[in-house]
């Protein structure tokens, strides 16, 4: 189901368009979230604990859901045997399913999880990663979209490195006032230019002409919330539970001509 996109015409978009669906660009790949299942010939649930999807909570493939057109996945203040945390939540995956190389442009649609003023800890992502073997962050790391403790701003970060665990990066941010209400789009375009990340069709950041290996590198997509680690900080004893992340869409395009 597609949302309108609150702000898009305030940001220099086209009200209702995606960036990634202007003229002069292929869509290579789209999922709406519509039916009521999650497409697995796309993704994979992250059933996983304590790792850089899901942070200090556990992810449960119950906390994923196709409701009404979109993909909610919820975020709870929950005791579940076999979880050695007190919070459950959800992250999907299309590595080895959906992936794309050279000149591409990721949008995601979405309504961001957390009340504001009441969302320590809290940590949605919509990002991307190589769909290789190489050590992190060789072959790079795009962060479409971070926010924490429900703090209004939208972050996009382009990690990269020669060597393993060695990482550099650059960073934009925008603030979003209605974050939690809204549907808004966060982007990234990426070619031997440069990594360049929107918000509602406007460019937040740009960032000098990545690292050498990245163009070729095949990337592919992670949508969760995860919950505490080092950025947000733990979960504070007000945090109100559950929290939900909707996503409307994820829209993948290519440069036309190339």
């Amino acid at each position: 189901m597609i949302h309108t996109i609150v702000g898009a015409a305030l940001l220099g978009g086209v009200l209702g368009v995606s960036f990634c669906e202007e003229p002069g660009w292929n869509v290579v790949w789209k999922d709406d979230f519509n039916g009521n299942a999650l497409d697995m010939t796309s993704w994979t649930v992250v059933e996983s604990q304590g790792d850089s999807r899901v942070r200090d909570a556990c992810g449960r493939k119950e906390n994923i859901q196709v409701v009404n057109g979109s993909l909610v996945i919820t975020s709870k203040r929950e005791t579940v045997e076999g979880c050695k945390y007190n919070f459950t939540t959800g992250a999907i995956q299309s590595e080895g399913k959906k992936f794309w190389q050279g000149h591409t442009r990721v949008c995601v649609s979405a309504k961001l999880p957390g009340t504001p003023g009441k969302a320590k800890g809290s940590w949605p992502a919509h990002w991307l990663m190589p769909n290789t073997s190489a050590c992190w962050p060789t072959n790079g790391e795009i962060d479409i979209l971070e926010m924490i403790n429900g703090n209004g701003e939208a972050h996009g970060t382009y990690h990269w490195a020669e060597t393993c665990d060695k990482g550099h990066q650059h960073a934009g941010m925008h603030h979003v006032k209605d974050w939690d209400v809204a549907f808004h789009e966060y982007s990234s375009e990426y070619s031997r230019a440069g990594v360049f990340f929107q918000v509602d069709s406007k460019q937040i950041s740009a960032s000098l002409p990545p690292h050498h290996e990245m163009y070729n590198v095949p990337y592919y997509a992670i949508l969760q919330t995860a919950l505490g680690g080092s950025w947000p900080g733990p979960v504070a004893p007000d945090t109100v539970f559950p929290m939900t992340h909707t996503i409307d869409y994820i829209v993948v395009s290519q440069k036309a001509g190339l």
